[in-house]
């Protein structure tokens, strides 16, 4: 079982902005941890550029490299937020206790499509909200 870091757990108990990033991705995410399951969590996606919230990733805590726990510009993020009238999203209800049913109740909670194999991308697959 993956490593539960003592600063993501507290993120989640003090309601802190967190920023990390992972080793297959040139940008880093921020956001608000809203839980912790065994192998994953579920982040409230705040946009790098728009600092507007952007949805919810569910996030392998094994992928977890240089986190920040509180993000360094925590204030000043938290006061755009503000500003912009911006307010956490409503945590969805998905279970992260193992892949199978973090797909199953993610897929009841946001329908999702799934398209395969792209030619330029033969190693990945997209998913998207049904109806996109």
């Amino acid at each position: 079982m993956p490593h539960r870091s003592p600063q993501l757990v507290r993120s989640v108990r003090e309601e802190v902005l967190v920023r990390f990033t992972r080793p297959f991705e040139q940008v880093s995410f921020i956001g608000y941890v809203l839980e912790i399951g065994p192998s994953f969590f579920l982040l409230a996606v705040i946009d790098n550029d728009t600092l507007q919230f952007n949805g919810f990733s569910c996030i392998r805590l094994a992928d977890v490299r240089n986190l920040e726990v509180p993000h360094k510009y925590a204030a000043f993020i938290g006061a755009a937020l503000r500003k912009l009238g911006e307010w956490a999203p409503r945590k969805p209800s998905v279970t992260l206790t193992d892949i199978g049913e973090l797909l199953t109740s993610a897929a009841r909670k946001f329908p999702l499509g799934l398209f395969t194999e792209n030619e330029s991308t033969p190693t990945s697959v997209t998913l998207a909200a049904a109806g996109t």
